[in-house]
């Protein structure tokens, strides 16, 4: 509504880059270096081992919870009853189960000294509020990670949303009461959203992001998603977008896709 709004500068937003691991090596401390020298600010994002349920250690391994390696899993995550743990201590639980054959515990610990080598899991406990700033932009670089192993951007995806889910909701409560000040709306932006909600395949960040979308906008989460292939992103994501921006379409799946919607 100002007049004078189209000849005033733009204004630049604050920027707080999270890179699982360590962003010297992620990066190489040459492009760190020049990355901070222009204003962005690093933080390395490492996960509460405890933030995942013993269901979904075994999901990141494809560990059925009804095989030998699924079973010793469960068990020694539940052990700790949601407590905080370092990984080294779930391979100690892990090798002091009487009930586990010695080839699945040592198979089970292969592939737990793997997930350390990770450098995303925290040795200490720490809330994802500590590592996010409501001042900043947030931005989550997945791109650092390697795309093969295992499902570590969607296990990232799924720990970060389904924390601030639960928060939030928690809070709009109290807010209704008058408990709390009314709080701002959190809004995520998903940049080739295929790879977290593809349509027809499981992932482990699917089901938080779905409910995101469907019971998100009451205590105030809102979401964007982009992608170049509108036909890969589940049919859960699409039906509830209000709005939607289409750039040019050449494969006639996509076009479908987008076609359906506007049918609806």
């Amino acid at each position: 509504n100002n007049p004078e709004a189209k000849d005033s500068e733009p204004l630049s937003l604050p920027v707080k880059l999270l890179v699982p691991g360590d962003p010297d090596e992620r990066y190489g401390a040459d492009v760190h270096d020049c990355m901070e020298a222009i204003g962005v600010s690093f933080h390395p994002l490492r996960l509460n081992p405890n933030a995942i349920s013993p269901s979904g250690w075994c999901d990141l391994f494809d560990f059925g919870i009804s095989e030998p390696l699924g079973i010793a899993l469960f068990r020694a995550v539940q052990s700790f009853a949601g407590h905080f743990f370092p990984l080294h201590q779930l391979i100690e639980r892990v090798m002091e189960d009487p009930r586990s054959q010695d080839n699945t515990k040592e198979a089970l610990v292969n592939r737990l000294s793997m997930a350390e080598g990770w450098d995303i899991f925290s040795e200490r406990e720490q809330s994802v509020f500590e590592q996010l700033d409501a001042e900043c932009i947030n931005v989550l670089d997945l791109s650092v990670l390697d795309p093969g192993a295992y499902g570590l951007a969607n296990l990232i995806v799924s720990v970060l949303c389904r924390h601030l889910f639960l928060n939030r909701v928690k809070a709009k409560r109290r807010e209704n009461f008058g408990l709390l000040p009314a709080g701002g709306r959190i809004w995520l932006i998903v940049d080739e959203a295929q790879r977290l909600v593809p349509a027809g395949r499981r992932t482990l960040s699917k089901e938080i992001l779905i409910s995101w979308v469907k019971e998100g906008r009451q205590p105030g989460l809102s979401a964007v998603f982009a992608t170049q292939q509108p036909s890969g992103i589940d049919s859960e994501i699409l039906s509830q977008c209000d709005l939607l921006l289409v750039h040019r379409l050449t494969n006639h799946q996509d076009i479908a896709a987008v076609n359906r919607l506007s049918h609806d």
